[in-house]
């Protein structure tokens, strides 16, 4: 409990609530729903503080499901813990968004409609080029 507590407490350190606020207002932002002023400080204070709670708690049972399959006789093949199962997680997500930007598809699979099928990148007129 005094690991999340901490964590709350850095992020209340780096993140200032009544700053934020105050910045918003300054520049004419708002949050709908949200009074301007110290309504807003509070209300952001609450989602910050919300946020990281979740966050330490998700962590604490990633890190635990190893564990759990270990004492329930149900060991892994292999000596994975919770911490390497979210690096690969990240790793393999990462990787998916940046296929994802750098295909020449679109995300619902469909091929550019500038060529017609098979012709992807060939432009009519090029010298040399051709679409096997």
């Amino acid at each position: 409990m005094d690991s999340a507590r901490s964590k709350v407490q850095a992020t209340a350190y780096v993140f200032d609530p009544e700053r934020t606020a105050d910045s918003l207002a300054t520049r004419g932002g708002v949050i709908p729903g949200v009074a301007p002023g110290e309504p807003t400080a509070d209300y952001l204070d609450r989602v910050v503080s919300l946020t990281t709670v979740v966050g330490a708690v998700y962590l604490t049972v990633l890190q635990l499901i190893p564990e759990a399959f270990v004492a329930y006789g149900n060991a892994l093949p292999y000596n994975m813990g919770g911490g390497a199962a979210l690096i690969v997680v990240c790793t393999i997500l990462d990787l998916q968004t940046q296929v994802r930007d750098l295909s020449l598809t679109d995300p619902g699979g469909n091929a550019n409609e500038n060529y017609p099928s098979g012709t992807a990148g060939v432009r009519q007129g090029d010298p040399g080029a051709t679409a096997d």
